[in-house]
């Protein structure tokens, strides 16, 4: 036999029908023993209240012999008006049958007031005897009054009067306590207890009897003061009253306690069988009917498992299953629209809409795999980080959607373009020769560097571009990526705005510029790399005034390491920061030494990165080294490119004009190269400018260079700025920077970088040494 949906739902239904006729026929059985416990808890409050009630009773009786005794003790003696205090005691409580009061002397008063025999003795009654010996009010046990032939318990209280003392008194009716409890009970009985008396009941025969005398003795002394017993006859129900000793009690005849239980449980069972047939009459058509639209929806969601989309379902029916229908459309059509999302989130670039970098790996492994042949251009915007620094990232953002617009120009001849990561982008080209890859990295510089027009500001940028092809550079993509950034890398080297081809000597020069990275990591933790030494002289007076710090490594197995080589690297894996404070120590240590030894303060020159400049302890660092030599600031020299200032942001350069305004020095180096502008030494909080030995060269070699350079060095005598002529090699370019008035030199003639010692040596000989320079 097949398992069909219909016949599983239909042995589902009748398993379900059959657990809930279990469940409802042990509902029905909780709810007789749910009814039963109602009327138990029923018949325990009535007794509860009715206990309370007699609590009254007696508590008012109490306080009516309180109220006689005041009312008493604040008449006059001579004339006491008993019998209208006796009245309106008695009026107060309706179970109140005499009231009275009696003297030692025999005196006796009585409302209502009742013929008397003469030889009645009131110190001979129980009420009166006991009143004298208790503190309080004394209760009698339940007797017969003889006057009015009624059962009664009487309640007396000992007084004492001016005069005199005496005994108040009151009989409560037994038969007005009866006709309280009543009202309790229909079927059963109901019986209040005082010392083992029965003082009220239901039942009339019962007063006055001892309880222990009737034949269902379920109530002992030792009964506990709180207790409910359901016994085999019925239900006992006993609560006691403190402080006057009398117990209520209750009985309940079994077949009113479980009677209602019984007739909830036969009409329960009926109603049960009867509603399991209707259903299972009518299960098979409901089932059918409901089977029918939840295969088809099944079948759609076969259907959607093997798309890459979910399929929408015809609404079949007008019932709920049309709803579940409904929402599973509304299901499908969120999650298409959240797969698209996806789908962009994943492959695409949220900022430009252009691919992204796992996108573009899946569509150059798909033609690696079918061995198309194919070159990556890597690109990457020269000094962007300037961008994000200057104007913010808004403009940032908008720039790379531009550059994203302006490569999309490419996408005829191009197989993909992504973007990768900030301000990096890759494109992809089917069998680019060299001449091809020339021509597209052309037309990508020429289209990347024309001027960016956002938010009425122009930008203008360069693109370095690294590029690789397979199968010619690389057998897989990830070594064509790398290729491509180690060719990126190259360019980046060769001074930006421009491309290089990957080789295999770049992967060699890169392979051992993450030796160097590696040993030079080393070599700073271990303090290998220390400063050398080079002479600042004044021109006109030959004079030594200073000294420049330049940073020096001679690795063990490697040799000396040029700085132009190791502080790129330095500066790209930020250990430029750890090495730079190294190198001021230094300096300023050296700079303490001579002043001690000689005592005259030289100028100390540092060198400072722009990657210096980004740390939060730049400025308190600088300060904290001053002191920690005891230097002054006037005599040092921080010295920066014109590139650093470019590639600075805001807070940098006010890092450097907060240092100047503390007397610290600020040195330009090697003005005269790349962006230099006169209106650099205006805008920066300068101290000195050191023009470049290029610069000076050439001076030398052209009248035009050196009317420009004397230029310079008036607008910036005028501005108050010293100048240093740098790569000063002989007496004819000492001459020419004299005569151009330039402040102060540096240059072989005066010496190269060198040594501690050879510093010293040169400061006593007046020339330096020949061996040992550095």
């Amino acid at each position: 036999m097949k398992w069909t949906l219909y016949i599983k739902v239909r042995l589902l239904v009748i398993g379900i029908l059959l657990m809930v006729m279990i469940v409802e026929l042990g509902m029905v059985v909780a709810l007789g023993n749910q009814s039963t416990a109602r009327f138990v808890n029923n018949v325990e409050v009535s007794t509860d209240l009715l206990a309370k009630a007699m609590n009254t009773v007696f508590n008012d009786v109490n306080q009516t012999l309180n109220y006689i005794e005041v009312e008493l003790s604040s008449q006059s003696s001579s004339n006491p008006d008993y019998t209208s205090h006796l009245m309106n005691a008695a009026k107060s409580r309706e179970e109140i049958l005499n009231i009275y009061i009696g003297y030692e002397d025999r005196t006796f008063w009585l409302y209502p007031e009742t013929e008397i025999e003469a030889e009645f003795d009131v110190t001979e009654r129980i009420w009166f005897q006991g009143a004298y010996v208790t503190d309080g009010v004394f209760w009698s046990v339940p007797y017969v009054d003889k006057a009015t032939g009624k059962s009664i318990i009487s309640a007396s209280k000992y007084i004492e009067l001016e005069d005199r003392d005496g005994v108040i008194g009151i009989d409560i009716s037994l038969e007005t306590l009866s006709e309280m409890i009543e009202t309790v009970n229909d079927e059963g009985w109901v019986m209040i207890l005082h010392q083992g008396i029965i003082i009220a009941s239901t039942e009339k025969s019962f007063l006055t009897r001892k309880f222990e005398d009737l034949e269902d003795k379920v109530i002992t002394k030792n009964t506990p003061y709180y207790g409910t017993f359901l016994k085999g006859d019925g239900l006992y129900v006993a609560r006691r009253i403190p402080g006057v000793d009398l117990l209520t009690l209750v009985f309940i005849p079994e077949e009113l306690v479980y009677g209602n239980r019984r007739q909830i449980l036969t009409i329960g069972g009926l109603v049960t069988l009867l509603l399991t047939l209707i259903a299972l009459v009518t299960s098979h058509f409901i089932i059918r009917k409901f089977t029918m639209p939840i295969s088809k929806l099944k079948d759609a969601l076969v259907e959607s498992s093997l798309q890459t989309r979910m399929v929408g379902l015809n609404e079949v029916t007008n019932d709920e299953i049309n709803v579940l229908i409904k929402e599973y459309n509304n299901l499908a059509e969120h999650i298409n629209n959240q797969n698209k999302r996806i789908y962009t989130l994943a492959y695409e670039d949220e900022l430009t809409g252009l691919v992204n970098r796992y996108k573009f790996r899946e569509e150059c492994l798909t033609r690696i795999q079918n061995k198309q042949s194919t070159t990556l251009f890597h690109l990457d915007i020269d000094n962007f980080k300037y961008v994000n620094d200057t104007y913010g990232h808004e403009i940032g953002d908008k720039v790379l959607k531009h550059i994203a617009d302006r490569l999309l120009s490419f996408k005829a001849s191009s197989e993909a373009i992504a973007r990768i990561s900030g301000d990096e982008f890759v494109l992809t080209i089917n069998g680019c020769d060299d001449e091809c890859c020339r021509r597209i990295s052309s037309q990508l510089i020429s289209s990347l560097s024309r001027p960016y027009f956002i938010n009425q500001l122009s930008l203008q940028l360069t693109v370095s571009i690294g590029i690789a092809s397979y199968p010619r550079d690389a057998n897989n993509y990830d070594d064509l990526l790398a290729n491509a950034e180690i060719a990126l890398y190259k360019a980046k080297e060769s001074g930006k705005d421009c491309f290089v081809n990957f080789e295999q000597v770049l992967y060699k020069e890169f392979l051992n510029d993450i030796d160097i990275e590696t040993r030079l990591i080393k070599a700073i933790a271990m303090k290998e790399i220390n400063p050398a030494f080079q002479p600042l002289v004044e021109i006109e007076t030959k004079r030594i005034v200073g000294f420049e710090a330049l940073a020096r490594w001679t690795d063990r197995e490697r040799g000396p390491i040029y700085p132009d080589v190791f502080i790129p690297i330095a500066e790209r894996n930020m250990s430029i920061i750890p090495l730079g404070w190294h190198i001021l120590d230094q300096a300023l240590k050296f700079g303490k030494e001579l002043y001690d030894t000689r005592g005259t303060y030289y100028e100390v020159g540092v060198n400072v990165s722009v990657i210096q400049l980004t740390d939060d302890r730049f400025v308190d660092g600088v300060f904290a080294m001053l002191e920690k030599y005891d230097y002054p600031a006037k005599y040092l020299n921080l010295e920066i490119t014109e590139s650093t200032t470019l590639e600075s942001n805001e807070d940098s350069m006010m890092k450097l004009a907060y240092l100047r305004k503390k007397d610290v020095n600020i040195s330009l180096d090697d003005f005269g190269t790349g962006y230099s502008s006169l209106g650099h030494l205006t805008d920066l909080s300068l101290s000195h400018i050191k023009i470049d030995r290029l610069l000076v060269i050439k001076a030398k070699q052209s009248d035009e260079v050196f009317t420009l350079m004397e230029g310079i060095v008036g607008f910036a005598h005028k501005i108050g700025t010293v100048v240093v002529a740098e790569g000063i090699e002989d007496m004819d370019m000492e001459e020419m920077v004299y005569a151009m008035n330039a402040d102060f030199g540096q240059g072989y003639l005066y010496g190269k970088p060198m040594t501690r010692a050879d510093f010293m040596y040169f400061l006593d000989a007046g020339i330096p040494r020949t061996d040992n320079h550095l």
